[in-house]
């Protein structure tokens, strides 16, 4: 089956190469910049930052070191998924007060 560039905007994948390259629209959405970067040092580096850590105030016993280390990582998912959706909500508002003007 033959796909032209105008069944592409009507919702194909634009899988094949039928399409022109430039008949795709853009993604929208998502992280750009400064903000893409606090994100994902926050999602992979913040994680293991405080594991590393609560490892480090366990040492002495083995059993302290896992549970602390688990419970740094827990708390390190937790603080990069409140810093993800703060993100995600001022960058919303950011894009609808730019949409109004």
């Amino acid at each position: 089956m033959h796909v032209n560039d105008q069944d592409n905007q009507n919702g194909c994948g634009g899988e094949c190469s039928n399409c022109s390259p430039g008949s795709i629209p853009p993604a929208t959405g998502g992280f750009k910049g400064w903000p893409l970067v606090i994100s994902a040092a926050a999602a992979f580096l913040l994680p293991l930052v405080l594991a590393l850590t609560g490892a480090a105030i366990g040492r002495d016993n083995a059993n302290n070191q896992v549970a602390l280390a688990f419970a740094g990582l827990t708390i390190g998912m937790v603080i990069a998924l409140v810093i993800h959706k703060v993100l995600k909500r001022k960058l919303t508002s950011l894009r609808d007060d730019e949409e109004i003007s």
